[in-house]
């Protein structure tokens, strides 16, 4: 199947599996600790691979919605997948499932001249340039998501997102308080 993709797919494929690769797979505890009442939902995601999620045949607001809810560290680890689906089974993608994503890449690049981060997502270059790299892909092959009416309207806001993550690398994890705790509690010894 791979084989059949174009050459800038698969170098982008290859650019996003080289950017995450050292991502930790989260603890059943950090899946998503600020999820609130949806952070249930979000813990289906823990039986599945990386390799799963690429294999996805329907990717639609059952999963995409899960990734408002997940911590930094499951996004880091899931996201990279959920970008190899978009490029290699677009077909697999649903409208909501679309939109989900788009509004979860805005959030994860997007912080408020207030400090107010919630949504963003720390990268290292690579992994910001890996998206940028992405949402440049998602723009050439806009076509192949049925979006209908609105597909010039997601194309406009996939090319901010590219220009966004050119000239910015988040630096901040909008739940970093949150997991270190977590991660304090799970390292100190039982009293």
């Amino acid at each position: 199947m791979l084989a059949d993709l174009p050459q800038e797919r698969l170098k982008c494929i290859e650019k996003i599996r080289d950017a995450f690769r050292d991502c930790v797979r989260p603890t059943r505890r950090l899946l998503a600790p600020e999820g609130g009442i949806d952070a249930a939902e979000v813990n289906k995601w823990r039986r599945l691979t990386r390799e799963d999620v690429e294999a996805f045949s329907d990717f639609g607001g059952y999963f995409a919605e899960d990734l408002t809810y997940m911590s930094s560290i499951a996004f880091r680890y899931f996201m990279p997948s959920v970008m190899i689906l978009f490029l290699t089974r677009p077909g697999a993608i649903d409208f909501e499932g679309f939109i989900s994503v788009v509004s979860r890449c805005e959030a994860a690049f997007w912080p408020r001249s207030d400090g107010y981060a919630d949504g963003q997502v720390a990268l290292t270059a690579a992994q910001a340039a890996a998206f940028c790299s992405w949402f440049e892909q998602l723009n050439l092959m806009i076509r192949e998501f049925d979006l209908g009416s609105r597909e010039e309207h997601y194309a406009e806001r996939i090319r901010v997102l590219q220009t966004r993550s050119q000239h910015y690398v988040p630096t901040v994890d909008f739940d970093a308080t949150t997991i270190q705790k977590i991660q304090d509690q799970c390292r100190s010894p039982k009293g």
